[in-house]
């Protein structure tokens, strides 16, 4: 029967303790092909009708270290169409906590998921529901939802609360602008369109290290002592000249340091927040994206400058901020109970295979 499910019916005997068992469903919208849906009338011609299709196989037990997660086609409409569905189960004593703890493997198996088929996937809305047996038609569950995905690690919305002049200078429609400082404007704009804390660090760091370039030709330096800044022209050893042309970081720390007169002390924040970003890190701590928050709201400031300076614009013409801050935007999710459906326990029955491979992967509860 459908109407009642116990556990040795739902699980074959596999044990649950007193942790929930959590079903999470993330609906998927994914690219679809077009072809003819009818034959054109005419040889060579357009077809009379054309229709979507969905290309991309789907696939059951996908692994990660806790996780077996199913990848598969949904006819789900609401609002807004989707076209696939990822859903696995996991234990925990909630559904906030228990996503708090598997939201890096699910990013992990849809960054795969992109890579294999060399297309964006957008996450359109999500569930988590308490399915824990005995599940009973019309009996009430707990969990959450919403239209956006909770904020998966470092992917949390940032939005800069800044208030600006109203003013366009006449410098800056009249000047000639060079192509490298043109490039430099589409990052930062790029920039200000983004939502993401990492994206919009990674877009102003950009603009900014294109601003760090040479505007004549190259020019050899001397090394400098790191804690004074004393320049080391002649190797105490050999004698050599220690004169080379400057790399990246070098340029950087003159423009930030020299040219937009900010301490050492900013600078190697940004510069240690780039590394973080750049060189493999993808979990952060909590502490390093509150670092990172403030590192991208000084980034982005700094690079206004950078751009000002290059525009032949001075600290008085527009634009310029009049008042500032930034907040995280909240995550855009609710709990909720709902009751549950025949189609819930349909589907808790013919997710077997899923259930024990996600069990089996994750015995201790997800905390």
């Amino acid at each position: 029967m459908l109407n009642r499910l116990t556990i040795p019916e739902a699980l074959e005997g596999v044990g649950i303790n007193r942790s929930r068992l959590l079903r999470i469903r993330i609906w998927l919208s994914l690219p679809q092909k077009i072809v003819a849906a009818e034959p054109p009338k005419e040889k060579g011609g357009a077809p009379e009708r054309i229709k979507m299709i969905d290309v991309y196989p789907p696939m059951s037990c996908l692994r990660s270290e806790h996780l077996a997660v199913e990848f598969k086609h949904s006819d789900s409409m609401g609002q807004e169409k989707t076209n696939y569905l990822l859903e696995c189960y996991a234990k925990g004593n909630n559904a906030k906590s228990t996503w708090d703890s598997i939201s890096g493997e699910i990013e992990l198996i849809l960054d795969k998921i992109a890579f294999a088929f060399q297309i964006p996937i957008r996450k359109v809305r999500f569930e988590i529901l308490n399915m824990t047996p005995p599940l009973v038609i019309q009996s009430e569950r707990e969990g959450l939802f919403g239209n956006e995905v909770p904020s998966i690690q470092k992917e949390a919305q940032l939005q800069i609360v800044e208030e600006w002049t109203n003013k366009i200078s006449s410098k800056l429609l009249s000047s000639k602008i060079e192509e490298a400082v043109e490039a430099s404007l589409r990052w930062y704009s790029k920039g200000l369109t983004a939502k993401s804390i990492v994206d919009k660090f990674a877009f102003y760091w950009i603009s900014l290290e294109i601003l760090s370039l040479p505007d004549q030709s190259k020019q050899r330096v001397f090394f400098k002592c790191q804690k004074c800044g004393h320049e080391i022209q002649i190797c105490p050893e050999c004698n050599a000249s220690s004169q080379h042309f400057p790399d990246t970081k070098e340029r950087l720390k003159d423009l930030v340091t020299s040219k937009l007169d900010r301490s050492l002390n900013v600078f190697e924040n940004l510069w240690s927040a780039r590394n973080l970003m750049f060189h493999g890190r993808n979990k952060l701590t909590e502490n390093e994206v509150k670092d990172l928050l403030d590192n991208t709201v000084n980034l982005k400031q700094i690079t206004l400058e950078a751009l000002k300076l290059r525009l032949g614009l001075t600290e008085f013409d527009p634009p310029f901020r009049i008042q500032s801050g930034f907040a995280i935007a909240g995550e855009p999710h609710i709990g909720f109970r709902r009751k549950i459906t025949k189609e819930d326990i349909r589907n808790f029955s013919k997710s077997k295979n899923l259930l024990k491979a996600s069990i089996y992967k994750n015995k201790k509860s997800i905390r």
